[in-house]
């Protein structure tokens, strides 16, 4: 078995291995969220958020805050509500400033 693009993905700097730290996003730009997953981490269960910026031209994704993360995984309808608007392309998140977010449905 050839294993030399799986290595080459894996030891790659790729946009996508890593998280974007909340810090790092654009003060009160619009991302648009396109998808939710929760991922086990070695700090419990996280929410991630994928981000596309289409200023320019950005794809990436952020752990959620811990109190956001706790409560939508406490909220199950409403964590699937969420998800389904992010699958349409109608779920934004706009930093707020430090660890802060605001979401709004378009």
């Amino acid at each position: 078995m050839d294993l030399t693009d799986l290595n080459k993905v894996s030891n790659s700097n790729s946009e996508f291995q890593k998280a974007i730290p909340v810090r790092q996003l654009v003060l009160k730009r619009e991302y648009i969220i396109t998808s939710f997953r929760i991922a086990n981490t070695s700090y419990g269960k996280k929410v991630i958020a994928y981000l596309d910026d289409l200023e320019n031209g950005m794809h990436g994704h952020i752990f959620l805050p811990s109190s956001t993360s706790t409560y939508l995984q406490d909220n199950e309808k409403y964590f699937h509500e969420l998800q389904d608007a992010a699958n349409k392309l109608r779920l934004l998140v706009i930093p707020q400033g430090g660890s802060k977010l605001e979401f709004k449905i378009i």
